[in-house]
């Protein structure tokens, strides 16, 4: 027999509104993965859901089941993270990792080590001291869902023979998915990149995310990485 309702620990990816009183949040949960739900009167305003249902949010929440959306008996939020909602360019970085997050996750499928990546992602962006480390940290995230998602371009050998790419005239072709050589160049597509980029993007892979504090990225290659990072979420 089906429970009629069950507990999750989310993060809030983004809510809506929905009818003329409600919000629809969709969070994710290592219980369910990716979920729509529904916060039943959350826009009025005397609603008591709505302060701990905010994006970013980590939230205690009790779901009940329904035949067409399931809805937030109650919800209470376990950290809101409000060093990123103080500062725009923190809600900026948590909020394009988010949207990555939610375009690049199916519905229905948890996996707990992306629920942890995004976890501790958003805590890192809460916690930043410059408005530039949160951008970056926000990219190089970016990547490591890719990686985690299967997205990863390959950037250890030339997609088109399969060779070491010398330091210089390295290129990403965005449609094999990965880097080229310089003598491969003429049948590529896409942008040239530093050999620092590629060095980088692999760290960003083997790194604990906690570790991207330490890193010193000068502000050329954090706005290459940028340029890198878009380019592949247009994929």
């Amino acid at each position: 027999m089906i429970e009629e309702t069950y507990r999750i620990k989310a993060i809030v990816l983004k809510r809506q509104p929905f009818r003329e009183h409600d919000l629809l949040i969709t969070a994710y949960s290592p219980e369910k993965g990716k979920q729509a739900l529904i916060a039943r009167g959350a826009r009025k305003f005397r609603s008591k859901i709505a302060a701990h249902v905010e994006p970013f949010c980590f939230i205690d929440c009790m779901v009940v089941r329904g035949k067409t959306h399931d809805y937030m008996g109650s919800a209470l939020s376990s950290n809101c993270l409000v060093g990123i909602k103080s500062d725009f360019d923190r809600v900026e970085a948590a909020s394009r990792v988010c949207r990555f997050f939610d375009k690049t996750i199916k519905e229905g499928q948890p996996d707990i080590t992306l629920f942890v990546e995004l976890r501790d992602i958003l805590a890192l962006i809460d916690g930043v001291q410059h408005a530039e480390d949160a951008a970056l940290w926000a990219d190089l995230s970016i990547f490591r869902l890719l990686s985690r998602t299967g997205y990863e371009p390959d950037l250890h050998r030339c997609v088109f023979c399969g060779s070491k790419p010398d330091a210089e005239g390295i290129m990403l072709d965005q449609a094999k998915n990965g880097i080229v050589c310089q003598r491969c160049a003429g049948q590529a597509k896409g942008l040239t990149i530093s050999e620092n980029a590629v060095k980088l993007l692999r760290l960003a892979n083997e790194l604990e995310i906690s570790r991207f504090r330490n890193l010193k990225v000068d502000r050329s290659l954090a706005l290459e990485i940028s340029l890198i990072t878009t380019r592949l979420m247009e994929q």
